[in-house]
């Protein structure tokens, strides 16, 4: 893992010189420095994140990656002004906010983390492995699905776990685009904020494909809930990257749901599985079966399954999940 910290701290080292207001890249590089013990240039790195606009509270003081900064002796004073700090921004930007209105979103391109998991047990030669990528729901964090790698424990796979590349503006986590802009209908944004994410998603399939012996025809993509509205965005402005796509407890956007886009699907032969809960209410299951007969009279491969649960991933739709995911890779590697 040394190795791999010191790379990933010389790669944001390099952008920040041409990005230095790039918030989530100065947060990556003090995770990989206190990872490297490097305490002190860990805890200014960290600082510059929160000048460059970093604003959650509480994954900094639980994140695993800046243990070695809050716990040395040297830098845990210093950690702790920083979190007193984001506190105090906080605070004033909400008077801000308050007074003239909401954030502003302009087009940026940042690095993003996420994390590549291996089959478990010895790799064979010359073999190359299905990849699922695992996008989690709003608010979360790529941590989130490693829990669902683990329930699915499918042999012979590899997961790729991307973070969601807008931090939440009215909590902490990350999103895939930005709520305040589609609750104000602010379309050129969520257009521009959509496409970034699928070329983010798209980057790290192709960076997953250069470090592990990855089949390019065996790649699904899987999302829970906004996740899953995610991957359903993804898999249609990029048919050609995807054999398959799980939707969570998700939803479809609806500007996204028009012909030409399922078209793309059918003709990408793009594979569906729809997972729902019948007592849903933060995604009502009607949303989901109304989505499935659609995809269906487009001629998309669907298989729609209800379960008695609400917002969540429950243990039967894991099993039904896998089992999908399994002959999805069989399928497309005939």
């Amino acid at each position: 893992m040394a190795g791999y910290n010191e790379q990933a701290a010389e790669l944001f080292a390099r952008w920040l010189e041409a990005a230095p207001g790039d918030q989530a890249a100065w947060y990556n590089y003090a995770c990989a420095l206190s990872r490297l013990e490097r305490v002190k240039t860990a805890v200014r790195a960290f600082d510059y994140a929160v000048t460059a606009g970093y604003r959650d509270l509480e994954w900094p003081i639980q994140d695993p990656d800046l243990q070695n900064i809050r716990s040395a002796e040297e830098t845990s004073e210093e950690f702790s002004a920083v979190i007193k700090r984001i506190e105090s921004l906080i605070e004033m930007e909400k008077t801000e906010q308050a007074q003239e209105g909401g954030p502003i979103y302009v087009d940026h391109r940042t690095l993003s983390p996420y994390r590549l998991i291996a089959p478990r047990g010895p790799k064979v030669t010359g073999r190359r492995y299905p990849l699922i990528v695992l996008l989690h729901g709003r608010g979360g964090d790529f941590r989130d699905m490693q829990d669902l790698v683990d329930r699915l424990a499918l042999p012979g796979v590899y997961y790729a776990l991307p973070r969601a590349p807008y931090p939440v503006n009215d909590g902490v986590g990350f999103e895939y685009w930005p709520r305040e802009a589609a609750m104000q209908s602010d379309t050129p944004t969520i257009e521009t904020s959509r496409k970034y994410m699928t070329e983010l998603i798209t980057g790290i399939v192709r960076d997953a494909q250069v470090r592990a012996p990855v089949d390019s025809n065996r790649v699904l993509i899987v999302g829970f809930s906004q996740g899953a509205a995610a991957a359903f965005v993804c898999a249609m402005e990029r048919p050609d990257l995807f054999a398959g796509l799980g939707s969570l407890a998700g939803y479809i956007p609806t500007v996204y749901a028009v012909e030409r886009y399922f078209e793309r699907l059918a003709e990408g032969k793009v594979a569906c599985f729809i997972g729902h809960g019948h007592n849903d209410v933060t995604v009502q299951f009607e949303r989901a079966r109304k989505l499935a007969d659609t995809l269906q009279q487009n001629g998309i491969p669907v298989n729609l399954t209800s379960y008695p649960a609400g917002h969540e991933i429950p243990d039967e739709m894991v099993v039904n999940l896998g089992e999908w995911i399994l002959q999805r890779t069989r399928d497309a590697d005939q």
